[in-house]
């Protein structure tokens, strides 16, 4: 009795979490079914702008008379290194570009609020923005996505290896400023079809890249001055911004390894004159400088800059020099 009354009570619990299951299974089906891929806001929101992204060829404007504004600035990271021979300034920098699109336009409200949404760059046009000063392949690793507002203003962002040309003058090496232009222009298209213009102020630059400025080697980033220019051509203009990096050369290093030993040497030959005029010594010790300053001068030799136009003051004293004007 008491066997069969457990079995009852056991069958009452069974058959209870049974129905449980039974309803939550019915429950999640029926709330299954209400979902697809295809009701996704993502597939709603290629479907929508399938059109925009299939005619990523042109102009993101409604009238081909109308200009497109392209604003752009740039932060400088770190400097790589300048070649004095070749005259070549290799910087890393992150250029930002930014503009709006009149076609890309929604209501936040009809994709669950999305106001931000990062597409891939092949989905849209992009303005072939190139630095003018570059000498070498850009190697720097590619962003593959760019941001969108729901306003239609694009934002594409990224960073740039540039290896550019510069005029340097080593005159007051190791004391020497260097003043560097980059300036970004459009290939294919005139100020008529698309103008650059400035995002931010050279103040503004200058203090944004010496917060970020990650070297800490032999140069030192003084300021940034950014200027909107135009160029004219036989048949067309063109708008174009430029940057001049004005970078400053720690002389630290030069100080402890090139002058301090080339002022010894020299005061020690100086010295050398209040030595007795017939002196056996007198000739050994002079004869001892001389090869002093040979092996100085060959280890010293790739320290020094050499420029075609001008010779650095600290080694006038082998050739003359004339300060340029």
């Amino acid at each position: 009795m008491a066997l069969s009354g457990y079995t009852a009570h056991g069958f009452r619990a069974d058959r209870k979490s049974f129905c449980l299951s039974i309803t939550f299974i019915c429950l999640f089906q029926v709330n299954l079914s209400h979902l697809s891929l295809s009701d996704s806001d993502g597939v709603r929101f290629t479907k929508t702008f399938a059109e925009v992204f299939e005619n990523r060829a042109f102009r993101p404007v409604k009238n081909f008379s109308q200009t497109l504004d392209i604003n752009i600035t740039i932060n400088l990271h770190a400097i790589l290194g300048l070649d004095e021979k070749q005259e070549i300034l290799t910087t890393y920098i992150w250029m930002e570009q930014s503009w709006f699109h009149d076609f890309l336009v929604w209501d936040p409200s009809d994709f669950s609020g999305k106001e931000f949404v990062a597409l891939p760059k092949e989905k849209l046009w992009i303005p072939d923005t190139l630095i003018l000063e570059m000498v070498d392949e850009d190697t720097s690793p590619e962003v593959p996505y760019l941001y969108v507002h729901h306003t239609g203003k694009v934002i594409y962002g990224k960073p740039l290896r540039i290896v550019s040309s510069c005029n340097l003058n080593v005159l007051d090496f190791p004391f020497d400023i260097q003043k560097c232009p980059l300036s970004a222009s459009l290939i294919t298209l005139q100020d008529y079809d698309a103008k650059l213009h400035l995002k931010r102020t050279s103040e503004e630059v200058t203090s944004k890249s010496k917060k970020i400025f990650a070297s800490k080697g032999e140069w030192e980033l003084l300021q940034i001055e950014a200027s909107e220019q135009k160029f004219l051509d036989d048949w067309a203009s063109y708008h174009y911004v430029s940057w001049e990096v004005t970078i400053k050369r720690r002389p630290m290093f030069y100080i402890v390894n090139l002058l301090i030993p080339s002022a010894f040497l020299m005061a020690t030959d100086i010295m050398s004159f209040y030595l007795p005029t017939h002196s056996f010594d007198r000739a050994s010790f002079k004869m001892t400088l001389m090869l002093g300053y040979s092996v100085f001068l060959v280890i010293v030799k790739d320290l020094l800059p050499s420029n075609s136009t001008h010779t650095p003051l600290i080694v006038c004293h082998e050739e003359p020099c004339q300060r340029p004007y």
